[in-house]
């Protein structure tokens, strides 16, 4: 007998030492918990039969096939020849992930900053030289390449391309926690920003409580880097448009050095998700609007993250599967 066989029959005999120097109850315990796992497993198989008894699509292909297309962009037809799947399936598939992603996700991510988030900003901020600013807004347009042809002059831009408008509010770690999408691509940030329901807030009196002093002059709230199609507003700061003196010059160059953190953000999410990178496909801008708040809501939201997400759920079943039972928990409102 070889070692390696040596091996392998001495690691069994200590598996069954183990196994039968347990107690009598633990062990009870295990074989009534493997029976209700065979149980749960047999009646899951019996529920995804059709009428003909023929199994299913199991829930892994749905959230394969889902990934595979925000992660990698790829066409319905492509994920088809991989996952053996109908094309309105894979639709209904990635629909219904993006809406369970949503409601997992999004009181978690996509909402206002707390007291705790905060005071991290402001101790961040006022390192940087900008202290009580908690945010930079910006603009990113996505591309849309099956629009209605009778919305092609709204969502036209000067080049002839049709886009569809995000305008979000990041912090300076890349975390998007507001957001607005929809807004025809012929419009620009002025007209985006008139629309922008953020500063309902401060008109309302529900804005952040922060005080600052610029000059000698004492400011209530909080207030924001935009780049200079911004109005000027006390709550958006702008650059100097005419640098003459060095005071000038190095105001404008840490405001626009901040100010690229809206920027950063919007170029990991067009690096991790290629959907975003690409031209949109879809034709209703509901479905964009789910999947762009999904790539928002994702938890490891950074550069070449959730490419390696799907290589692990195609690769760990135990990755998968606690998708698969996230999304079970929410189709059953629980």
């Amino acid at each position: 007998m070889s070692s390696s066989s040596s091996r392998m029959m001495w690691e069994l005999d200590q598996e069954e030492e183990k196994l039968f120097k347990q107690s009598e109850g633990m062990f009870n315990h295990q074989v009534a918990k493997n029976e209700r796992e065979e149980d749960e497993e047999r009646r899951r198989r019996d529920d995804e039969k059709d009428a003909f008894g023929a199994m299913g699509l199991i829930p892994q292909q749905k959230i394969t096939a889902a990934l595979r297309i925000l992660a990698y962009g790829t066409s319905v037809d492509q994920v088809d020849e991989i996952t053996r799947m109908g094309k309105s399936t894979i639709l209904e598939s990635l629909m219904r992930f993006c809406g369970a992603i949503k409601s997992i996700y999004t009181a978690e991510y996509l909402r206002k900053p707390t007291n705790m988030d905060l005071e991290r900003f402001l101790k961040k901020v006022e390192m940087r030289g900008f202290p009580r600013m908690i945010g930079n807004i910006d603009c990113m347009h996505w591309t849309w390449k099956n629009y209605p042809s009778v919305w092609q002059g709204a969502y036209g831009d000067t080049k002839g391309a049709k886009n569809i408008i995000l305008e979000a509010v990041a912090s300076f770690d890349t975390w998007i926690w507001h957001a607005f999408f929809g807004v025809p691509g012929a419009q620009n940030d002025i007209n985006v920003l008139t629309q922008f329901p953020m500063f309902n807030d401060v008109l309302q009196g529900k804005a952040p409580k922060v005080t600052y002093e610029v000059n000698g002059r004492m400011y209530d709230g909080p207030y924001y880097l935009a780049d200079d199609i911004y109005p000027r507003w006390s709550t958006i700061i702008k650059t100097v448009p005419c640098l003459r003196s060095a005071k000038e010059k190095h105001f404008a160059s840490c405001q626009e050095g901040c100010r690229k953190d809206v920027e950063r953000c919007f170029g990991i999410l067009q690096a991790s998700w290629a959907i975003v990178r690409d031209a949109a496909r879809l034709f209703d801008v509901e479905s964009l609007r789910s999947i762009m708040v999904t790539k928002m809501n994702h938890p490891d939201n950074h550069a070449n993250a959730n490419v390696n997400l799907v290589e692990n759920v195609e690769n760990d079943h135990g990755t998968l599967w606690k998708y698969v039972k996230k999304l079970e928990r929410v189709e059953n409102g629980r």
